[in-house]
């Protein structure tokens, strides 16, 4: 899915009613159930139905390879993993059999290695999709066919911390209690795929809030597949590879080079060049100025550190505000527009960062005479 598909879903199911059924099981850091519940969706109270939906729209937020994935189940060796077969169940049964979730709530909390409380609970969804007019506006009265799926999510429930609040009934300031709270969600998934705005049942949107152990080996045990990275950590393990490649090896205008390339790919239209492979990523080092004997080691380098990574977005390797530069006990922020300007000099035989200067210097906010 991209994030046209991703925001078309959200809408339907935010803002279209389209969810029909909804089950919950409620489990403790014990693995045991301590409530499984069912209802139709349009049957919750209005204060209730606009908390289920904030968070399934949570657990379709997020940037493509950022918080969101998609999880190629053809390539997890789907027909040998009987949580395929599960999740084909579940949706085909549009939630209505009792014994296929009870089924998958004992799949997760089986493999589900969480040390907390936590809930498990399940939508339905049934989205009449709009055909379109070549122009691309949707034609309201045309629909090509039904998407059916459903949404996995699973959050935390956690006490609440307590304290005074205002008790507006009583005019007054009160003690709270805790209670137990659900919180944010810790994953989510949405199974088929709404691939090309056609039902995918070879892939699933996956949704990570935060790298989590526990999360991984759900995964793991799920689908026999690695947990991708999120953002941040596909960029720290970019820079700590460019940094054991040619840390001390290459000049300030190589890595500035390389920064800029990263940056206008990622600025590109055609989104096959936002996303880059390790080849394609070794090949950008290659073309700024980093030498090839340098770069022998750089795949297996690539593989240990972005293993199950076989794309990432320009996007999540560049920064957009700064360009960070070190010496010594000095650092330098600069806006990345002008980082090319920023030139390495010899002086009387001492090296210097020349940095040109504009109409004025300030020093802690205080603006000096040039």
């Amino acid at each position: 899915m991209d994030k046209k598909e991703v925001s078309e879903i959200r809408k339907a199911v935010t803002s279209y009613g389209i969810i029909s059924k909804l089950c919950g099981c409620y489990v403790n850091h014990e693995k045991r159930k301590l409530l499984v519940y069912k209802n139709l969706f349009a049957a919750l109270e209005e204060k209730e139905e606009n908390r289920y939906t904030s968070l399934i729209r949570k657990s379709l937020s997020g940037k493509i390879d950022g918080s969101l994935f998609n999880l190629d189940l053809v390539k997890a060796a789907r027909e040998k993993l009987p949580m395929y077969e599960l999740l084909r169940r579940l949706n085909d049964s549009a939630l209505s059999d009792d014994s296929v979730i009870d089924e998958f709530y004992d799949a997760i909390i089986e493999r589900f290695p969480y040390g907390e409380n936590y809930l498990i609970f399940l939508v339905n969804s049934a989205y009449d999709v709009p055909g379109k007019a070549s122009d691309g506006s949707e034609l309201e009265d045309a629909s090509d066919y039904i998407h059916r799926f459903i949404n996995i999510i699973i959050c935390p429930v956690k006490l609440s911390k307590e304290g005074l609040f205002y008790n507006e009934d009583k005019n007054n300031i009160e003690t709270r209690m805790t209670d137990w709270v659900v919180g944010d969600p810790l994953s989510a998934m949405m199974f088929p795929s709404f691939n090309e705005r056609y039902t995918d049942d070879h892939e699933l949107l996956l949704y990570l809030k935060k790298d989590d152990s526990a999360v991984a080996e759900l995964l793991k045990n799920m689908f026999d597949c690695s947990v991708p990275l999120s953002a941040k950590k596909q960029k720290a393990a970019v820079t700590e590879l460019l940094e054991e490649t040619i840390a001390g090896k290459c000049s300030p205008e190589t890595v500035t080079d390389i920064y800029g390339e990263l940056g206008r790919r990622a600025d590109c239209e055609e989104d096959y060049k936002k996303n880059i492979t390790g080849e394609e990523l070794k090949n950008i080092l290659s073309d700024s100025g980093v030498p090839e004997e340098v770069l022998s080691g750089f795949e297996k380098s690539y593989e240990e550190k972005l293993s199950g990574n076989e794309k990432i977005p320009a996007e999540n390797l560049i920064n957009r505000k700064a360009v960070i530069i070190k010496t010594g006990n000095v650092e330098i922020k600069a806006e990345p527009e002008i980082a090319s300007d920023i030139e390495e000099r010899t002086i009387d035989g001492r090296k210097y960062l020349l940095i040109p200067v504009s109409e004025y210097i300030k020093i802690n906010d205080v603006r000096t005479k040039l």
